[in-house]
């Protein structure tokens, strides 16, 4: 019987290479592509954050403004009130008396929109955002806001004794009959009475009035702080991002 033998050539070191070479580059390709694709779906994200925090900041601009209009409304109550209470006819303004003093227990507030530089912060996210600049930008916008909700907290302070302290001046009785049932207060046609005319009653009432005007002008000056920054990070986002 005839034994066939199947001899097999060696491959020459060139077969080696090109084999190699196409494996590395199935495998360096694969690599880049899903290099890519990871820092396509991390755009996506940023964009995404970018988007929620241009919207945050909209409504926040919004509300500062608000704030700051009803805050200066409220300082220009409150000289109104020293006037009456500082002059001789408080018998005589029991009207203006009384729809001061009552309206200016309704402070202005604010509730800063910080979904999503909450969400950057604690879910380690800012590393989405390629502009340092911008980071550093969103952070100082961040403390400022801190600071600014942390006074307003003070505020509730200040307002608690002023209430407190009209209930020494001024009759609870004519208080609840200003106020109608959609919540509005009207203004007494009545002339109404103060329950005490006590010089030291009164002082004490003049004093607080002049800690809340204190606390108004510094809230005031602080919410404008807060809306300058608010907005020269939007045009910043908005050049960053070039968005309309």
């Amino acid at each position: 019987m005839e034994v066939h033998h199947h001899t097999h050539h060696p491959k020459k070191w060139r077969e080696y290479f090109w084999e190699f070479f196409m494996l590395f580059l199935a495998v360096f390709c694969g690599f880049l592509a899903e290099l890519q694709l990871e820092h396509y779906i991390e755009s996506q994200r940023e964009k995404k954050y970018i988007t929620h925090l241009m919207q945050d900041l909209s409504k926040d601009s919004a509300n500062l403004h608000k704030y700051s209009i009803d805050v200066q409304r409220r300082i220009e109550r409150i000289d109104t009130l020293l006037q009456l209470l500082v002059s001789n006819e408080l018998s005589s303004k029991g009207n203006d008396l009384y729809y001061f003093a009552r309206i200016l227990v309704r402070a202005p507030n604010f509730f800063p929109s910080d979904a999503s530089i909450l969400q950057l912060k604690y879910s380690g996210n800012y590393r989405l955002i390629e502009h340092t600049s911008l980071v550093n930008q969103i952070g100082s916008f961040e403390n400022q806001m801190r600071e600014f909700t942390a006074t307003l907290s003070l505020w509730d302070e200040q307002n608690t004794k002023y209430r407190e302290t009209l209930e020494k001046i001024f009759d609870g009785k004519v208080f609840y009959r200003m106020l109608d049932a959609k919540n509005n207060i009207n203004k007494p046609t009545d002339n109404p009475s103060l329950i005490t005319a006590n010089e030291n009653t009164i002082n004490g009432l003049i004093i607080q009035l002049q800690f809340l005007k204190g606390g108004s002008l510094r809230n005031l000056t602080l919410s404008k702080k807060v809306m300058s920054l608010c907005t020269d990070l939007q045009k910043e986002i908005r050049r960053k991002y070039k968005i309309d």
